[in-house]
C-alpha cells in the first residue's frame, strides 16, 4: 500500500505501466509454483488490492508464501531470488509475507495469522482460484490466533514501529521510513481493532468498521478516546499521503521539476517521523491501558 517512488525513478519512468501489477503477480506465482517448483516452497497466493483488483500506481502487490521450516533458507532465498526478477522487469514492488510450516507437530501460534487476515485470505481462496496455488486452504483452516498472541502481537508490533520511527528521525532521509509513516494509520488500525474487539465491550468492532481502518481508527481516538493530539497525527498522516499522490502526479505529467519533486518529498519527512513516533505511542499507550482494565476510558482518565 502507498509505494513512494524515488526521484531517479520518477524521472526515469520506472513506474509501473496500466496492467503491470496483475502481469507481476502472475509471473512470481509461475516462478514461485510453476514446472521448477521448489519443493521448500508449499503453497502462496496473492491478496489484497491487485486480487481484488483495485490496485493503483502506489499499489505494492501483497504476496503469502507458505514454506517448509525444514527448509527455510532455500525457500527464502528462492523467493527474495524470484521477487527481485519479476519486480526489476515490471517495476512493481512486492510485500512478501513467509509463514512457516511445520511438519512434525501443530501449527505454532507465534505464526497463526489473525483473524481479519485469515478473513482476507479465505475470501480471495474462495472466490478467485487465479491467484492461489497449493494447498492453502489447510493452512487457512488452522485454528485462529488465541487472545494472547493477538494482543503481544500487536503490542511488538507497534512498539517496533514507534522504534523505527524515532530511529527514522535521527537518521537519513528514507524513502521506506516515509512509506511506513503514511501507512501507520492503516497499518496500525487492524492491530488496534484486535485489542479492541477483545477488551472494550463498549465499542462494537463489525466487519464494515474493520473494512475502512482509518476511519474506524480516527473515530475511536476522537469519540471515544478524546484525544485531539492523536487525532491531529493521525489526520495529518493521512492528509500527507494524499499530498504525496498528488505530487507523484503532477510530476509524472511534468508539471513538477526534478529538484522539486525531491525538495518536497523530502519537506514531507521530519514532520511525517513526528507525526508517526506520536501516533505509535499514543496507541501503545491506549492498549496498555485497555489490557489492563479491560474496559474503555478517554483522554481524561490518563
Amino acid at each position: 500500500m502507498g509505494v513512494i517512488y524515488s526521484t531517479e525513478a520518477v524521472s526515469r519512468g520506472h513506474l509501473p505501466k496500466p496492467g503491470a501489477h496483475s502481469e507481476a503477480a502472475s509471473e512470481l506465482l509461475a516462478a514461485l509454483f510453476g514446472a521448477d517448483q521448489h519443493p521448500s516452497l508449499l503453497a502462496g497466493m496473492i491478496y489484497g488490492s491487485v486480487a481484488l483488483g483495485n490496485e493503483n500506481l502506489r499499489s505494492d502487490i501483497d504476496v503469502f508464501v507458505l514454506y517448509d521450516a525444514a527448509a527455510a533458507v532455500e525457500a527464502l532465498a528462492t523467493v527474495s531470488r524470484c521477487v527481485r526478477e519479476v519486480s526489476g522487469q515490471h517495476h512493481t514492488v512486492f510485500e512478501v509475507h513467509a509463514s512457516p510450516h511445520h511438519r512434525n507437530y501443530a501449527q505454532i501460534d507465534d505464526y497463526a495469522i489473525d483473524d481479519m487476515i485469515g478473513s482476507h485470505l479465505r475470501s480471495i481462496a474462495e472466490h478467485n482460484n487465479r491467484w492461489v496455488r497449493g494447498d492453502i486452504a489447510s493452512y487457512l483452516a488452522s485454528p485462529p490466533m488465541g487472545s494472547e498472541a493477538i494482543i503481544a502481537g500487536a503490542r511488538h508490533a507497534i512498539a517496533h514501529k514507534s522504534f523505527k520511527f524515532a530511529k527514522a528521525l535521527c537518521s537519513e532521509f528514507d524513502l521506506a521510513s516515509l512509506q511506513r509513516a503514511y501507512e501507520f494509520p492503516s497499518t496500525v488500525g487492524r492491530r488496534a481493532l484486535d485489542i479492541i474487539s477483545l477488551v472494550d465491550n463498549s465499542y462494537r468492532v463489525d466487519r464494515g468498521w474493520r473494512s475502512h481502518l482509518q476511519a474506524a481508527t480516527r473515530s475511536y481516538l476522537a469519540d471515544t478516546i478524546g484525544d485531539t493530539a492523536l487525532v491531529e497525527s493521525h489526520d495529518a498522516l493521512v492528509s500527507g499521503n494524499n499530498r504525496y499522490t498528488t505530487l507523484l502526479e503532477r510530476a509524472i505529467a511534468g508539471d513538477v521539476s526534478e529538484n522539486e519533486y525531491d525538495s518536497e518529498l523530502r519537506g514531507h519527512y521530519v514532520p511525517a517521523m513526528n507525526n508517526a513516533l506520536n501516533l505509535a505511542n499514543g496507541w501503545q499507550y491506549i492498549i496498555n491501558r485497555l489490557v489492563a482494565r479491560e474496559f474503555s476510558y478517554s483522554a481524561k482518565d490518563a
